[in-house]
């Protein structure tokens, strides 16, 4: 993924993800998994915001690793995302979110974006083959 592809990425996850925490929390989504978090060694001895971060990761990984929920969330919230929006959220349907692990190489500038290099193998859902293992996020 490119620079322009990961701040058009980055744009459109900040207009999907508000809707998305609000379905998972009426749904009880991922409640198991901050339950699991709370309770952990990492929640005692993390600040503030990194356990949102996580807990927002934990959160989103809940509905958007799974093609039913996913699904689900739009059939739910569609209608209240732009038609961009609207077609990434539909395609995590097809190829649902995938962690890795990654190196981070370098920060891009003043942004939040990162150069970074995946470790392992491509994930199946990582489409872009020109990009791997070194691409920006």
């Amino acid at each position: 993924m490119n620079e322009i592809g990961a701040r058009y990425s980055h744009k459109m996850l900040d207009e999907i993800l508000p809707p998305a925490f609000d379905y998972a929390r009426r749904k009880r989504i991922g409640e198991a998994r901050l339950k699991e978090l709370d309770q952990s060694y990492l929640a005692e001895n993390q600040d503030e915001e990194n356990l949102d971060m996580m807990a927002g990761m934990l959160v989103a990984g809940s509905l958007f690793t799974s093609a039913k929920l996913a699904g689900a969330f739009l059939r739910s919230q569609g209608d209240e995302l732009s038609e961009e929006a609207g077609k990434m959220a539909r395609m995590w349907r097809k190829t649902p979110w995938t962690y890795m692990a990654v190196d981070i190489l370098e920060r891009i500038d003043d942004s939040p974006f990162f150069r970074m290099k995946a470790l392992g193998g491509k994930p199946k859902t990582f489409a872009a083959e020109e990009d791997w293992p070194e691409f920006t996020l």
